[in-house]
């Protein structure tokens, strides 16, 4: 168990600019003076108990120092604010009961969804969805959709205080508290509501605040909704606190007429009666925050809105062809074209395209003439900078802004962590409001204000965010086309209660008014195969279930060996022709071999003699690990990057053990295999390890790597597949590189290829082939010399005419594009045998350029 605690200031640990002699005097007497900075300790780090008294309470009977001012940092200065503008603790409002001293005691808060959605497409009938979620729960299995609890739902035009009425009334018997017994023991229950999670609109009528759109429309502080572009806004001066929200609505129920009260909830930006949830015990503004989701996602949209505004229609054709072309992750869902249906994308959709955004731009404008012109002028004329500047700037921000979106969604957070997402939000919000300052008119840009202060609240902003309790709509859109579309709120119901139902069963339940000997046991009829793959996803805990299943099934002959790997599955059987393509074959050779067996006996523990080189290769391979009572589910594919940790220790500490010490290291899976022994069959997988080059890129400010060489063994290709113990979420791109063919007459212009990634020999000589007889006319591979050099190197260069030529070449390469160096490969084309006296001569006509059959090619790669 740890405390999270307030800094608290002594007079000598004040700022100089807030020493003054009225602070030092008051500190003479006991004051102190509290901050916004909090700390994690241990119960063991406290020494003793100090008595304070915080000066917007009543004042108790015995204290020795006390606190009226609280200090903290914005905008550059140290500032003070009353004390009273601040959020209570809970102890200061809420009331426990005190359980009974012979039980023990279950304390759970409630994580309450309502947000609406339209069931139909064509038709406007909103129906408001509310969805209960233990909070207490580890985040992974709150990201489980089968523990997500459909409570009810609000009807079509119908109050929603008065749905959920009933809802108030059972947290208030659990704020009371009441036995329960659980596995034959009897146990006191209590708890209460511990955040509601919505949307900007639902959000604001729980806290009790007027619409987004109104004078004063957020729910956390009272900025003005002219301001809202404002980042130097002081949110903790002029925020909303529970406790004067409160005596704002007792002024307004106290008012005479009707005009008085609407001018009271003008002023205050509250609405006139308070929410239903102020019946409970709870704290309006910090239990309601923004939803980093949907605000996240409202912003992309914008964004990508006003980006493709200022692309001509020839900047949009090449967007759309540097899309179409893009190496997608293989999971991601076909989008539909971004420029013309953007508006038929969701949420999901407008993230995922923001990730690549950066790399798209950055491909895809590669001239000032692709963006339109006042657009080119405004940004030269906001930034003083120079025509050529102009892409740069356009794509910084959306470096800046993938970045802060990574922050934002961050799973673990630090110290360090709350810095960087601050420090991103102010460089973001910064660069939009030049480029495109529309955007800082929006809420959502305001909200991100509030960001830091919601991620210190709930550890993370993803505790708070939605886009899983988002997919139960989806999951009730898909059932309206199997209803009567007349009560469609009744048959969601229904649906909930059989499956809710048949989960009680299924987990060993019985229903106690009828006999428990004639009743069904539907435990058994989980032992069918069938049945327990058309019910997994609805279990409410993951267990390790024994089926028994047929021996001579797939699944029970693949393993890995290990107990906690279960339900493993593979895919898509490789077939000649695959093999073929993929440059694999169904026998081992000697390297591939000498690796399984290393990986045999590394990894499983088995050094007996493996007598079979024959595998069978898969396109997919997916398993469910159970640790800790927790189950991971794994889909791996062929292409899919992994990301594993790799221990680096090399330092000795004073014991005499190394110190542990590990790095992320990233491989692409080339194939997975099973591999037949003592008539188990074994999962592998083949892997192409990433190299980082230790540098980042210029423009796109990521990290650089190369995939691992075929010579080079420094680390393994062959592991068991339990090595991956997570789904991967990492994707790399690959970085565009540019060739360009020049005739000896540097004067005349250049063609340029862009070469996708390092290409294999074979494909490399083809498509030198085609530039050269693109460029000479048509001829085979016979007639001309490949060499290369350096830009600036003299000599003749270097022979490339074979595969062992390629592979030195490729080094060569790497060495010098990594120091940003250009390298020029030249093609010379063998004169014909004369068959005639007359020498004939060729010329091809390409624009400004002529090629006779004398002349050299030059390829340079940069």
């Amino acid at each position: 168990m740890c405390i999270k605690i307030e800094c608290i200031f002594e007079f000598d640990s004040l700022p100089s600019i807030l020493k003054s002699k009225h602070r030092k005097v008051a500190s003479q007497d006991g004051c102190l003076w509290m901050t916004d900075d909090t700390l994690i300790i241990k119960p063991a780090n406290i020494i003793s108990k100090v008595d304070i008294w915080l000066t917007d309470i009543s004042e108790p009977s015995n204290f020795s120092h006390f606190i009226t001012e609280i200090v903290y940092y914005i905008n550059g200065w140290w500032i003070t604010r009353s004390i009273d503008l601040r959020h209570h603790h809970p102890v200061e409002y809420i009331t426990i009961q005190n359980p009974p001293s012979n039980l023990p005691t279950y304390r759970f808060f409630l994580d309450i969804y309502i947000d609406k959605f339209g069931p139909f497409r064509n038709a406007y009938h909103a129906i408001g969805g509310i969805y209960l979620q233990i909070g207490n729960m580890k985040q992974i299995l709150r990201q489980k959709l089968k523990n997500h609890f459909l409570y009810g739902f609000i009807p079509y035009a119908a109050a929603s205080d008065e749905v959920l009425q009933p809802i108030i009334k059972d947290i208030q018997e659990l704020e009371r508290g009441y036995e329960l017994e659980i596995n034959n023991q009897r146990v006191w229950v209590t708890g209460g509501l511990g955040v509601i999670t919505s949307d900007l609109p639902e959000g604001n009528e729980q806290a009790g605040v007027k619409n987004h759109n109104a004078y004063y429309g957020c729910r956390n502080c009272m900025i003005h909704h002219n301001n809202l572009h404002d980042i130097s806004f002081d949110i903790a001066k002029y925020g909303r606190y529970h406790h004067k929200t409160t005596l704002q609505f007792a002024e307004v129920r106290n008012t005479q007429t009707q005009t008085e009260r609407d001018f009271l909830t003008m002023e205050y930006g509250i609405q006139e009666n308070p929410s239903v949830f102020d019946n409970v015990m709870r704290d309006r503004h910090f239990q309601c925050p923004h939803d980093a989701f949907h605000c996240i996602g409202g912003i992309v949209k914008e964004m990508l809105q006003a980006t493709f505004e200022i692309l001509t229609a020839v900047g949009e054709e090449e967007f759309l062809k540097t899309w179409r072309n893009f190496e997608f992750p293989s999971t991601w869902s076909r989008q539909q074209n971004p420029i013309t249906h953007l508006g038929s994308y969701f949420f999901s959709d407008y993230l995922r395209l923001s990730m690549i955004m950066p790399f798209l731009i950055n491909r895809a404008i590669t001239n000032v003439t692709l963006l339109n012109k006042p657009f080119t002028e405004h940004l030269i004329k906001v930034y003083n900078i120079t025509k050529n500047q102009v892409i740069d700037r356009l794509l910084n921000l959306w470096v800046s802004f993938s970045k802060m979106v990574y922050l934002v969604f961050h799973k673990e957070f630090s110290e360090n962590c709350y810095n960087n997402l601050q420090q991103s939000l102010m460089q973001w919000a910064i660069q939009v409001a030049k480029i495109f300052p529309n955007i800082t008119r929006l809420p959502n840009f305001h909200i991100q204000c509030h960001f830091i202060m919601h991620a210190k609240n709930f550890a993370t902003l993803v505790n708070t965010a939605v886009p899983t309790k988002e997919m139960m709509h989806r999951l009730y859109k898909g059932i309206v086309p199997h209803s009567n579309k007349k009560d469609i709120e009744l048959d969601f119901v229904h649906r909930d209660n059989c499956l809710q139902t048949l989960r009680f069963l299924l987990d060993g339940g019985t229903d106690e008014r009828y006999n428990s000997i004639k009743q069904f046991d539907f435990n058994m009829l989980s032992k069918d195969y069938c049945i327990h793959l058309l019910l997994n996803l609805w279990y409410i805990s993951p267990q390790m279930i024994d089926l028994e299943y047929e021996k001579d099934t797939n699944i029970s002959q693949i393993t890995c060996m290990d107990e906690s790997y279960i339900n493993m599955r593979v895919q898509g059987r490789y077939k000649k022709n695959d093999l073929r393509a993929a440059g694999l074959e169904g026998i081992l050779n000697d390297n591939l071999f000498s690796e399984l067996e290393c990986a045999y006996q590394e990894e499983l523990n088995c050094i007996k003699h493996i007598a079979s080189r024959k595998v069978k290769y898969f396109k997919s391979i997916s398993y469910s690990i159970i640790e800790n009572n927790n189950q991971i589910d794994v889909n791996l594919r062929v292409g899919d990057i992994i990301n594993v940790l790799e221990d680096i220790s090399t330092d000795t500490i004073n014991d005499g053990e190394n110190e542990a010490t590990t790095i992320v290291s990233y491989a692409r899976i080339q194939a997975i295999f099973l591999h037949t022994k003592d008539q188990l069959e074994i999962p592998f997988l083949i892997l192409d390890w990433f190299i980082s080059l230790n540098t980042n890129d210029s423009k796109l400010d990521c990290s650089r790597y190369r995939l691992q060489r075929s010579a080079d063994h420094t680390w393994r290709q062959i592991y068991v597949v339990k090595w991956v113990d997570h789904q991967p979420n990492v994707h790399f791109v690959h970085q565009c590189r540019k060739s360009v063919i020049k005739t000896p007459d540097l004067t005349k212009p250049a063609k340029a290829i862009i070469l996708e990634k390092i290409p294999a020999y074979f494909e490399f000589d083809d498509l030198v082939l085609q530039k050269v007889c693109k460029t000479v006319g048509l001829v085979v591979r016979t007639k001309y010399e490949l060499s290369y050099k350096a830009e600036k190197g003299t000599g003749a260069g270097t022979i490339l005419e074979e595969e062992e030529d390629f592979e030195e070449f490729i080094r060569e390469y790497h060495r010098l594009t990594i120091s940003d160096k250009t390298l020029l490969i030249t093609a010379t084309v063998k004169q014909k045998e004369k068959a005639k006296r007359k020498k004939k001569s060729l010329e091809i006509s390409d624009g400004n350029e002529s090629v006779s059959e004398d002349d050299e090619l030059e390829l340079t790669a940069k």
